[in-house]
């Protein structure tokens, strides 16, 4: 996937929370996104952390955050697929200079959310994450990373949760919506 010239798309998730993304879910970057996961094109894992680092300049999120953070994969997901968002959240921080940690836990086994609609997700994701440690999110700036934003079900819990930790603000990046 060769990156070109992006304008980060800004989404509002809700009174607190703005995701950015790089691309429509659609065509070239969809069926990237679908091998990287699911036939684990670990070639890509490069490509899309240099796509998250140009949405951080482009939006102007450089140096807004005090922490980067992923959407946890599930435990029983892991045996079909490797935890792809962190794979390629963790250089973007290293190449951002700001410290990854994974600071969500699922609470439960869910299905996929690719699979529900919108009303169905976002009741599967309710309740879905618990913090880590509160010490690590008390006060914070923190930046989401997940690959693919679709109703924000997901990233808008995983953003709830870090604020009923105590997180000051708790925003999203994703490559696509």
């Amino acid at each position: 996937m060769v990156i070109t010239d992006i304008a980060p798309h800004k989404r509002q998730l809700s009174d607190k929370t703005v995701c950015y993304s790089a691309y429509e879910y659609e065509g070239v970057v969809r069926r990237a996104i679908i091998d990287y996961k699911y036939k684990k094109r670990s070639q890509y894992a490069k490509s899309f952390a240099l796509t998250y680092q140009r949405i951080i300049d482009e939006a102007g999120l450089r140096q807004k955050y005090d922490v980067y953070t992923s959407v946890p994969t599930h435990h029983h997901a892991e045996r079909g697929r490797f935890d792809q968002v962190k794979r390629i959240a963790v250089p973007t921080a290293r190449m951002e200079g700001v410290p990854y940690k994974q600071l969500l836990t699922p609470t439960r086994k869910t299905v996929y959310q690719h699979s529900l609609s919108e009303k169905m997700r976002r009741e599967n994701a309710k309740g879905l994450y618990a913090p880590i440690s509160s010490q690590l999110i008390s006060g914070k700036r923190i930046l989401i990373f997940d690959d693919v934003v679709t109703t924000g079900s997901t990233l808008g819990e995983c953003a709830n949760v870090l604020f009923e930790a105590g997180a000051e603000k708790a925003d999203c990046i994703t490559l696509a919506w």
